[in-house]
């Protein structure tokens, strides 16, 4: 027969897809549905269009305008240093004073934004879920400036007795002064330098003095010896050795002639006097006077008749000096003050200061203070006059003022939804909460952040949730269809067959009283069943007695029985008698309450807890967060995420005595168990503490110095990775070095009389044979240490240029009564720089001592070709560049490479600096900026929250969370960890699905047809 197909009504319109105004021109729509309850069936009416669809919210401009969510940022916070620190690195109990490179961070945060030409205003933040784009950079790299390092010169020797001021002398007292100065090319100052001039006071001080520049020959009055006169040259000289007007040396020059004495043939001949000798101390104390000695040699002994020599203790002279007590003063500056306004000049300016959203702007000119006091070395502050005033450091400077920085907080949050639904018994109060993030710390006396960023409230009251129960009453008799619908359907006269039974089903409340049906709909879950199928029994079918009880099980996995019989004449019908239609015994497996757990699966990783994290911040690991507490904090909280004690989670099934799954609950098993675990954690490389720094390699000039480190410990379980080691597991730091060329000087302290060779007995010496002729002198010499407190220092002969040493013994003429006598050759002149072909140089020499009878004098000048001789070029040479170097309180970031410039002689022998000045300052830089890379860890973000389970059923089911790499590492810093998502399982529960069973034979329907 043909059926129709049968529809369900039409639901109720969706909601419209289109709801507010977006830049998408297109209307909006809405769906409905009808569901199919019977197919067609041979041949009957097909079925109609299931879902229909419409237009809706057409007029665009009636609607609001759609919001969009969108990421904000906070302003960076303060530089840090602390998170590039190594394990080893915590040694740093000052992290104060940090410097250099660093890391710093700023929080993102949702907000709700209605139109994209709006300008930037400060939103309230919204749920995180709702912005669903990227992140923006939360971390960046960032430099602390860094006190300038301080590398600091030898101190100078002392300098002669000067006036404070020279240009205008004043008092007969005056300063000894030395000096050091910092190597860098910089001129910017530190307030980490110490004092770089020392001064001791002196008496009688002398800025300028008149010096012989030569003497003449000594003119006899009358004849060729005698007494007669000297004439000498003189120039006025500063202190610095520099010629100077002679207007500027005060007090009446030297006398430009001096009387003098020619000796006569035969007479004694004695040498100029030598210089004087350094002073032995360069000041006097109680127990140590400073000396200086000079002495004069014999050049001709006296002939029979002739003037004798003096005795030798005439030929040398000894005086004081270093007079002044070896106190010492120096002016002492503290650091600068902070920069403050200057009330006198700059009153109109700093009031007008407003507050800015940058750190580095600056609002008008301040001024800085600092105390500068007069300090004796070792023994605390003295009055100022003690201390030289030229040399005085400044104790005000100007300065920029920073501006002041207000606080910056965006507004509260919405309050969190509160439930709407009523509370259950034992329930705790609902709260709700709001927060607030800090955009802008203050700064610079800005006004403070608030101290509340997070509010919670009790929700307002919600009723108790009411009690109500469906109460079911007892099955009423069957009831079976109409009789006039039975005979209709021609259906057997008897009342018997299938049939309908009822029973009332009431809601009541919880003290049993009656109550709305709706009420126990809305609280009591679904209704019971209140009609079912009945069968009454006809006459000709077969009747049983009730079934008996079950037998009594005999355990789980055991079965039971019920029996009925045959009553009447149900007895005797053949029909009723077949056991394969009408059953006496019944058998059903027992009721088993047995169940056990079975684990599914592996286990989990070790799961360690999430930080807590309470006011719904953004949260990066290994970097601090509001407040001071958390920058001491931040290291541990990136330990406490990354190792420590945890749990792994393994799924478990539970099965009755079957094997079959079975709900969790059946178990008392919440379908997982778990187990305490340890994650270790990481060790990052660790290296020794750095050697010493060892000797300059070179004694003069430019040489490398090194020191080392070696390998103490492997890095273990994602730890900070060593730097690059050599063969040795050693990692090396070479710096150029230089040692100053004239600090060791090879002096020839005085000459020995000259001494015949082969010696003559003088004792046998015949009163009219003088002793004269050729033979040899030895001179005394020492290796010195130029500069040092006691001034010159006699030092170890290894320590000076042995290719420069002087030659000790040389061949010298006794001259003989009626032969001449010179004096000592004065130095060579200087050669020119070029050393030009044709350039000389001459040195001379006077006559002490005129010769008589047919003896003449030797040649009194002497002139040599420069070329071959002293032409020896000179020229700068630079060393290789250092590795870059940082201060001593920075890990990473900006710093200076250095180099050293030498002057290199054209046979390849470095020496002295000042052999090059002649060529006029170097141009090339000694110094460079440079950077080393900063060793970031890496940087992510906490865990997320567990995601809901993967299937409702099943083994497969289970929940992740994630987390994600704000900044990858860099330059050797702490490696990301190797799990970004983890995943732990849910309860195991058995799958149910509908199954359908096999067709029952067909049946042919009667249809009444009604003729007409």
């Amino acid at each position: 027969m043909p059926r129709d197909c049968k529809v369900s009504d039409w639901s109720q319109w969706s909601p419209c897809s289109k709801t507010c105004r977006t830049s998408d021109q297109s209307p909006g729509f809405r769906i409905r549905s009808r569901s199919l309850k019977r197919a067609a069936i041979g041949g009957g009416e097909p079925c109609p269009a299931l879902e229909e669809k419409a237009n809706c919210n057409v007029l665009e401009d009636t609607l609001p305008l759609c919001p969009r969510y969108e990421w904000r940022a906070t302003n960076w916070k303060a530089c840090q240093v602390t998170p590039l620190l190594s394990q080893q690195d915590l040694r740093h109990s000052n992290t104060s004073n940090l410097c250099g490179g660093g890391i710093r961070t700023r929080e993102a945060y949702c907000v709700r934004t209605h139109d994209s030409t709006v300008s930037f205003h400060i939103s309230r933040p919204v749920g995180r879920n709702l912005c669903t784009g990227p992140l923006p950079p939360l971390a960046e790299s960032c430099f602390i400036p860094c006190q300038k390092h301080c590398p600091l010169t030898p101190w100078s020797p002392w300098g002669p007795c000067l006036h404070d001021n020279c240009l205008e002398p004043q008092g007969r007292r005056g300063f000894r002064m030395r000096t050091r100065s910092v190597i860098t090319e910089s001129s910017v100052e530190s307030d980490s330098c110490p004092h770089v001039s020392e001064a001791m006071i002196c008496d009688d001080p002398v800025c300028f003095m008149w010096r012989v520049t030569s003497h003449g020959p000594c003119v006899p009055h009358n004849g060729s010896c005698g007494l007669g006169f000297q004439e000498q040259t003189l120039e006025c000289l500063s202190a610095a050795g520099e010629p100077v007007p002679s207007d500027q040396c005060s007090g009446d020059p030297p006398p430009v002639r001096l009387p003098c004495e020619m000796p006569c043939p035969g007479d004694c001949v004695l040498g100029h006097w030598g210089p004087w000798t350094s002073c032995s101390q360069s000041c006097s104390s109680k127990h140590h006077e400073g000396k200086q000695s000079r002495s004069r040699l014999v050049l001709a002994l006296p002939g029979e008749y002739g003037k004798l020599c003096p005795p030798a203790s005439e030929l040398e002279q000894l005086r004081f000096c270093g007079m002044q007590p070896c106190t010492v003063y120096y002016w002492d500056a503290s650091p600068w003050d902070p920069c403050m306004p200057n009330t006198i000049t700059n009153e109109s300016e700093s009031n007008s200061t407003t507050p800015q959203m940058e750190n580095d702007a600056t609002c008008g000119m301040g001024v800085q203070m600092r105390q500068v006091t007069c300090r004796r070395a070792g023994n605390g502050h003295v009055l100022p006059k003690r201390c030289p005033e030229s040399s005085r450091p400044d104790s005000i400077r100007s300065c920029s003022l920073p501006c002041k920085i207000d606080c910056i907080v965006t507004p509260f949050s919405e309050w969190s939804a509160c439930p709407t639904s009523c509370l259950s018994v034992n329930a705790t109060a609902p709260t709700q909460s709001r927060h607030r993030i800090i955009i802008q710390r203050s700064a610079n006396e800005g006004q403070e952040c608030p101290d509340t960023l997070y509010e919670e409230r009790e929700c307002d009251p919600l009723p108790l949730c009411p009690t109500y129960r469906w109460q079911t009453h007892r099955w009423h008799q069957c009831i079976l269809v109409p009789d006039s619908v039975r005979q209709a359907v021609g259906g057997p006269a008897e009342a018997c067959g299938i049939g309908l039974e009822t029973r009332e089903v009431t809601c009541v409340g919880a003290d049993d009283s009656p109550a709305d049906m709706t009420d126990c709909v809305r609280w009591a879950g679904p209704m019971p069943v209140p009609v079912r199928e009945c069968r009454v029994p006809c006459r000709d079918e077969c009747s049983f007695t009730s079934w008996s009880r079950f037998t009594q099980c005999q355990g789980c996995g055991s079965l039971r029985t019920r029996t009925r019989s045959l009553i009447g004449r149900s007895k005797k019908r053949w029909r009723c008698q077949q056991e394969e239609s009408f059953s006496l015994l019944e058998k059903e497996a027992c009721p088993c309450s047995e169940f056990h757990t079975q684990p599914q699966g592996p286990w989990s990783p070790c799961l360690l807890s999430p930080a807590k994290n309470t006011a719904g911040h953004p949260f990066i690991q290994g970097v601090s967060h509001q407040g001071q507490n958390a920058v001491q904090d931040w290291r541990a909280q990136r330990k406490n995420s990354e190792c420590g004690h945890g749990k792994h989670y393994r799924a478990l099934a539970c099965l009755d005595h079957l094997g079959r799954l079975v709900e969790p609950a059946l178990c008392s098993s919440p379908g997982y168990e778990e187990e305490s675990c340890h994650v270790p954690c990481s060790t990052d490389c660790k290296l020794s503490e750095w050697s010493n720094w060892s000797a300059c390699s070179a004694s003069c000039g430019g040489g490398v110095k090194v020191r080392s480190q070696w390998l103490r410990e492997k890095p273990f379980n994602g730890g900070r990775p060593c730097p690059k080691l050599n063969y040795k597991n050693q990692v090396s730091e070479v710096l150029p070095c230089y040692s100053d060329c004239s600090q060791y000087v090879w002096e020839v302290e005085s000459w020995s009389m000259c001494v015949l060779n082969p010696p003559n007995n003088l004792t046998n010496a015949g009163p009219t044979q003088p002793v004269c002729g050729e033979g040899f002198r030895t001179g005394t010499i020492r290796c010195l240490k130029r500069g040092g407190d006691n001034q010159d220092e006699i030092a170890n002969d290894s320590l000076c240029d042995q290719e420069e040493k002087p030659i000790g013994v040389e061949p010298c003429l006794l001259p003989c009564p009626a032969h001449c006598v010179t004096s000592e050759w004065s130095q060579w002149t200087k050669c020119t720089v070029d050393c030009n072909d044709g350039d000389l140089r001459w040195r001379s020499r006077s006559v002490l001592r005129w010769p008589e009878g047919d003896h003449t004098c030797p040649d009194l000048n002497q002139t040599q070709a420069c070329v071959n001789m002293t032409c020896l070029k000179y020229s700068y040479v630079y060393s290789d560049w250092s590795s870059c170097q940082l201060s001593e309180n920075a890990v990473c970031g900006r710093g200076v490479k250095t180099r050293l410039l030498n002057c290199v002689r054209s046979d390849g022998k470095l020496v002295e600096l000042s052999m090059c000045k002649e060529l006029g300052p170097s141009r090339g830089k000694l110094s460079a900026p440079c950077e080393v890379g900063c060793p970031v860890n890496c940087l992510i973000t906490e865990w997320s929250t567990w995601s809901e389970c993967s299937h409702t059923c099943g083994s497969q089911s289970q929940m992740t969370r994630s987390r994600v790499v704000l900044q990858p590492t860099g330059e050797g810093g702490r490696p990301c960890p190797s799990q970004l998502s983890q995943t732990r399982p849910c309860p195991i529960r058995p799958c149910y699905s509908w199954r359908l069973g096999d067709w029952r034979p067909c049946m042919v329907e009667v249809v009444l047809m009604q003729c007409s």
